[in-house]
C-alpha cells in the first residue's frame, strides 16, 4: 500500500512546564525538569561578577566578560523549547484499506536534550484519546550524541498506522523517561483538518494548531551559535505563512535610540518549521521560526580580533534592547530584551528549562501579514502547559 511521505521539519522552540488540569484528560504527576550541572570553569579570585556562562577575569577591559559555552550536564535537560507534537497523515484509513483519498492520521513527536552523552537514554510516549482513555505507547528513537541528542518518534512504525484515526479534537500526551520513571512533560495538543481544493484532490491534510508560538521569542546565543569564534546575538520570532529574507527588516534601539538595523548588516534567516505537512496552504498552519542578528553588534569572547570601526559588544553596551521587526516597511513584531555588565543575556523568569544562554521573552505581534487570535496562547503554550505570569505585550 502506498503512502506518502510528509516532511515533518523540527525546530528550535519548547520549554517550562507546570501541571495542567484537563478535565478529558486523567490526572497526571507534576512535571519535572532536570537542570544543567554548573559550569566546572571557576573563575580566578581577581574575578568580580557573573553571568550564565560567562567568566570575567582582572585583563578582561571594561566592564566586560567572556562568553564561555555551557558545559553540557550529566543528567540529560530536556529542552522545552524545541518539543513539537505533529499529526501525520497518511492517504488511507486502515479501517478501509482499499480505498484511496480517504485520510487518516497520529501522533508524532520530536524534542532535544542537552546532555554530555555516554549513557544511552530512553523514552516512551504515551498517547491518550481525545476522551482520555489511553490510545498507544511507543517507544522513541534518539541520536547519543555529546551535547545536543534528537529524540523522536520513529520514521517507519506500523503499529501507530494501525491504530490512526480520522477523529479531529483535543488529544493527550505523556512523555516518560523508562529508566528513572520520571514524566519529562505531558500536555494536550489540538488537530484540525483541511480539506484540499478538487482541483488537487478530495482528500486532505491532518494537522496540530502551533499557533501559541507567536507571541513567544528567545533572544541570546543558542546552542550552534558557538560554532564561531565571534559570536553574534540573536532574537528568534515565530511567524506564521511563507516570507521572503529580503522583505524583513531589524531595527536595533538600545535606550530608545537605533543604533543598527539588517539594512547595514546583519543575517537574517529560517532555523526551524512547523507544520511541514502543510506546504499547500502555509497561510494557515505552517510557522518558522527566523532568527535576526546585527553586523555591529558581538557576545564579548576570548579573543575579539579585528573588527570594522563602531562594532559594539554587549558587555560595553549593558541594558535593555528592543527589536523592531519590519515586513516590507510596515512593523510586524517588537521584542525586549537586556544584557548584564559582563555581556551575557538577562533571563527572564520564563526561561527555566531551554537552553542555557537563552531567554524567553514575550513577543508583540502586530501588522496584517498574519491571521492571528491573540487569546490563544493563554491556554495552548507549550502544549498545554502555559507559563505562569506570562503576559502578551
Amino acid at each position: 500500500m502506498k503512502r506518502p511521505v510528509f516532511v515533518i521539519i523540527t525546530l528550535l522552540t519548547a520549554f517550562l512546564f507546570v501541571q495542567t488540569a484537563l478535565a478529558q484528560f486523567p490526572k497526571l504527576p507534576k512535571i519535572t525538569i532536570p537542570k544543567p550541572q554548573p559550569t566546572t570553569e571557576t573563575p580566578p579570585p581577581s574575578s568580580s561578577g557573573s553571568g550564565s556562562g560567562v567568566t570575567v577575569t582582572k585583563d578582561t577591559p571594561r566592564s566586560g566578560g567572556n562568553y564561555v559555552e555551557p558545559s553540557a550536564p550529566s543528567k540529560p535537560m530536556f529542552l522545552k523549547e524545541t518539543f513539537e507534537v505533529t499529526a501525520k497523515t497518511e492517504a488511507r484509513y486502515w479501517k478501509v484499506p482499499n480505498q484511496n483519498d480517504n485520510p487518516s492520521w497520529f501522533p508524532q513527536v520530536e524534542f532535544r536534550l542537552f546532555y554530555e552523552g555516554g549513557v544511552r537514554q530512553r523514552f516512551n510516549a504515551e498517547w491518550f484519546n481525545a476522551d482520555g482513555t489511553p490510545w498507544f505507547t511507543e517507544q522513541l528513537d534518539i541520536s547519543d550524541s555529546r551535547g545536543i541528542s534528537v529524540v523522536k518518534s520513529p520514521y517507519q512504525n506500523e503499529s501507530p498506522y494501525s491504530k490512526a484515526t480520522q477523529a479531529i479534537g483535543t488529544y493527550g500526551f505523556k512523555i516518560v523517561n523508562t529508566k528513572t520513571n520520571e514524566t519529562v512533560i505531558q500536555g494536550k495538543y489540538k488537530v484540525k483538518k483541511i480539506a484540499y481544493d478538487p482541483k488537487i484532490g478530495t482528500n486532505g491534510i491532518f494537522y496540530v494548531d502551533n499557533e501559541w508560538n507567536m507571541p513567544i521569542g528567545y533572544a541570546g546565543l543558542a546552542h550552534d551559535d558557538w560554532n564561531t569564534t565571534t559570536p553574534q546575538p540573536v532574537v528568534l520570532m515565530w511567524f506564521k505563512g511563507d516570507f521572503d529574507s529580503k522583505d524583513f527588516e531589524a531595527r536595533l534601539l538600545f535606550n530608545g535610540q537605533e543604533i543598527a538595523t539588517t539594512d547595514e548588516g546583519g543575517a537574517i534567516n529560517r532555523v526551524q518549521s512547523r507544520g511541514g505537512d502543510c506546504y499547500l496552504y502555509p497561510a494557515v498552519c505552517q510557522y518558522k521560526l527566523w532568527t535576526f542578528s546585527w553586523k555591529k553588534l558581538y557576545t564579548p569572547v576570548e579573543h575579539r580580533g579585528n573588527f570594522d570601526q563602531g562594532t559594539m559588544f554587549t558587555n560595553d553596551k549593558p541594558g535593555e534592547y528592543t527589536a523592531k521587526i519590519f515586513h516590507k516597511g510596515v512593523q510586524v513584531r517588537e521584542v525586549k530584551f537586556s544584557f548584564d555588565k559582563v555581556g551575557a543575556i538577562v533571563p527572564t523568569a520564563y526561561s527555566t528549562g531551554i537552553y542555557p544562554t537563552l531567554s524567553l521573552m514575550p513577543v508583540k505581534v502586530m501588522g496584517t501579514v498574519e491571521k492571528y487570535t491573540k487569546t490563544t496562547w493563554a491556554n495552548d503554550a507549550f502544549y498545554g502547559n502555559p507559563l505562569p505570569g506570562f503576559v502578551m505585550p
